[in-house]
């Protein structure tokens, strides 16, 4: 048996469908954009922490030198003038990244707010 569709239903039909594929659109699009936000502040938030590790770190190093200094090799594998070497090498790396943070943050900062910019000019098109 062959059944067809009145004009003006299958039209209402069609204008349903097509209200929800463009819903579905919006939401797919809002939340790749709340996705971009969210990475980006996780970014900067993981930038912070490790700015305040690091700081942290050099006097937890800078404690361990004054340790150092002085002490002669009594233990095979333990070596103070390579572990002295080594902690001086991790001070500078370190004090170079801490140098080097307010250009990261910087610029962390202004992929957040590109991000922020970009979900909210495209909630106010809606």
């Amino acid at each position: 048996m062959i059944t067809t569709i009145d004009p003006e239903i299958a039209a209402q039909h069609a204008a349903i469908d097509a209200a929800a594929a463009k819903r579905k659109d919006y939401e797919v699009r809002l939340g790749y954009l709340e996705r971009q936000v969210q990475d980006s502040q996780g970014e900067l938030n993981r930038a912070e922490e490790r700015k305040e590790f690091f700081v942290k770190r050099i006097s937890e190093l800078e404690q361990l030198l004054l340790g150092i200094w002085g002490k002669e090799k009594t233990v095979v594998n333990v070596d103070p003038v390579t572990s002295s070497i080594d902690a001086y090498n991790s001070i500078l790396t370190m004090t170079k990244a801490l140098h080097d943070f307010p250009r990261v943050q910087c610029h962390l900062a202004q992929s957040l707010a590109a991000a922020r910019k970009d979900r909210d000019e495209f909630t106010r098109q809606k």
